[in-house]
């Protein structure tokens, strides 16, 4: 199996599967290439899964492109350009109007923070961000400050609400544990009794949601 070896001074030995399918072994300056080589095939079948599963990845994309379709609330949406008077969503018929690129973004900014204005008040018991900033992050679907605001990927919107929600809780979580804590995950479960759900979708589908 081809991969890429960069040794530093890491304690630990790490695999690394980037979106292009290259394979890189993270390895400390000390250890053997025979170790190298008996933990790379080890978990041979792990990185074959791996690989499988961003070709499935790929194929969806390519699929989603080729019929003008997006996801949005976590179902297809087939994207209809038309004149201005058009711009909106039809959620009946799952059909989002649109004549420019700015105007998709813009709705999904409008939707997002009506999503966000019923979370606020709903977990408002527990707790409230400073300020919630929306945004386009290709990595990190939400983050926090110290000095207590929120942010939030506006792409989580074409994901199913209770992402958002679980999204929101977690970094609602962090201002009060700033960690990933056995207790953080204790109080995200108390909070969100099915979050695991919502995560696992997060995992299975984020990359559909930068289409």
């Amino acid at each position: 199996m081809e991969y890429k070896l960069k040794r530093s001074k890491r304690k630990t030995i790490s695999i690394h599967i980037n979106k292009n399918k290259e394979v890189t072994i993270k390895a400390p300056l000390y250890l053997s290439m025979e170790i190298i080589e008996i933990f790379v095939s080890n978990h041979e079948k792990w990185i074959k899964r791996k690989l499988e599963s961003i070709d499935k990845q790929r194929k969806t994309i390519y699929k989603l492109q080729q019929e003008g379709k997006t996801l949005f609330e976590g179902e297809e949406f087939t994207l209809v350009e038309g004149d201005n008077r058009d711009f909106g969503i039809e959620r009946d018929k799952q059909k989002i109007y649109l004549s420019s690129d700015k105007e998709i973004k813009l709705l999904y900014l409008q939707e997002m923070k009506k999503a966000v204005e019923i979370l606020i008040p709903k977990w408002s018991s527990y707790g409230r961000a400073n300020k919630i900033f929306l945004k386009a992050q290709k990595t990190i679907w939400g983050s926090c400050t110290a000095s207590g605001d929120i942010n939030l990927n506006y792409h989580l919107v074409k994901a199913p609400f209770k992402v958002i929600e679980y999204i929101y809780l977690h970094e609602l979580v962090h201002l009060k544990i700033k960690n990933h804590s056995k207790v953080f995950w204790q109080e995200v479960e108390r909070l969100m009794p099915d979050y695991k759900q919502w995560k696992n979708w997060l995992k299975l589908n984020g990359h559909l949601l930068f289409l």
